[in-house]
């Protein structure tokens, strides 16, 4: 291989990790703030179970915004059945955010799943995701969160 061209392979690859800090060095987010979630509002459902709406205040990852909720280790609390999300979803669409998702924690087995519904021009539209998914959701009140009343 000619010397030149290894140096030219060495400056593009340092070119490129340069950029690459650069770039991950801007989106790097903040902390999120103790205070992620603000209450929105409290719906006491058909057969008296009851529910709180928070909208999302602090940039932060779902494990995160859970674990802020739970008083406990346990997650277990603040799962939704399927039944409660349906019925949540069509009985109170003015608590649900128009221009953002809608989160509620589920859980399968032994593994926690987030499902994230959004309303669109053709109905609803849900997404399901996991717990552990790493990625910062923004804190810019557009999200919501339902969960059941510990």
């Amino acid at each position: 291989m000619n010397l030149e061209i290894f140096y030219a392979i060495v400056a593009l690859v340092f070119t490129v990790c340069v950029i690459k800090m650069i770039f991950l060095a801007k989106t790097k987010r903040k902390k999120p703030s103790s205070t992620l979630l603000k209450l929105v509002s409290t719906i006491t459902m058909t057969g008296g179970k009851t529910f709180k709406v928070y909208k999302f205040i602090a940039d932060a990852t779902f494990k995160q915004i859970f674990e802020s909720l739970s008083a406990s280790e346990s997650l277990d609390g603040l799962c939704l059945t399927g039944e409660q999300r349906e019925t949540f979803c069509s009985e109170h669409t003015d608590q649900l955010s128009s221009n953002g998702f809608n989160f509620f924690l589920m859980k399968k087995g032994d593994y926690f799943f987030v499902a994230g519904v959004r309303i669109d021009f053709g109905g609803l539209r849900v997404r399901v995701y996991r717990l552990e998914l790493g990625y910062v959701w923004l804190g810019d009140n557009r999200n919501r969160l339902v969960v059941p009343q510990l």
